[in-house]
Parts: structure tokens; sequence; C-alpha cells
């Protein structure tokens, strides 16, 4: 079985581009040696239809970008992601915030994600 990452973003893959954060950093070695699939926003908004997004090799792995709905992005992203769960998985429980709209938003995103992995790779998702 193959490793498989669904994460907010993907790293650029661009090696005249330096990674920014620690995810890309880490998983970007991983993905090019190990064969490892990783999906994620592609950074443009989409119009919510579910499309299998293609699977682009890098290494001896793929990368998968898919675009996410407009609608849901500002909960998900600027609301429940950078509000709620950054704050929390970074110590900072002072500075958390959120609501059941932005939840709501979350989900969403998390389930459109992991419909069109599904429909890139059929089988099993694992943490989607």
């Amino acid at each position: 079985m193959k490793l498989v990452v669904i994460s907010n973003r993907v790293a650029p893959f661009d090696p005249n581009k330096p990674q920014t954060g620690g995810l890309a950093a880490a998983l970007e070695p991983v993905v090019e040696r190990s064969g490892a699939v990783w999906i994620g926003s592609s950074e443009t908004r989409g119009d919510g239809i579910e499309r299998p997004p293609p699977l682009v090799p890098s290494g001896a792995g793929h990368v998968a970008r898919l675009d996410l709905p407009t609608a849901d992005h500002p909960g998900y992203y600027r609301g429940y992601s950078n509000s709620t769960l950054w704050p929390a998985l970074h110590s900072l429980p002072d500075r958390m915030s959120g609501s059941e709209e932005d939840y709501g938003s979350y989900k969403d995103q998390r389930l459109h994600r992991a419909r069109g992995f599904r429909r890139t790779r059929p089988g099993r998702i694992l943490g989607a």
C-alpha cells in the first residue's frame, strides 16, 4: 500500500523556489523518493464540481492539485483552518476562534478533497 497524504496545500515541487513551511519541506522528499501520493489544494477556487485531479509525477511519487469550491473557502481556510486549527496545533489556545458555519465549510472542503481523490485513485481513503 502506498502512502497517501491529503492536506490543505501541496508544495510547489519547483527546485527554483524555496520551500516554505515545515510540512512542505518534510513531505516533498518523501513523495519524490517513496512513491507516495500527495493531494491538496491547487490554490485555485473552483465551481464545486467534483473532477478527478490529474496525477503529476514527481520523482517516484505523484502530486494531485484539486480546485476547491469558492463558496466554502473563507469559512474553511481563513475561518476554521487558520483561526481554530492553527492556534490549537501551535499551543496558542487563547487565539482560537471559529463558528459552526466555519466548521461546516471545513467539513465540506475535506469531503470535496476526499471525493476528488477517490475519483483519481479508487480504493480506501484514510484520514480524509
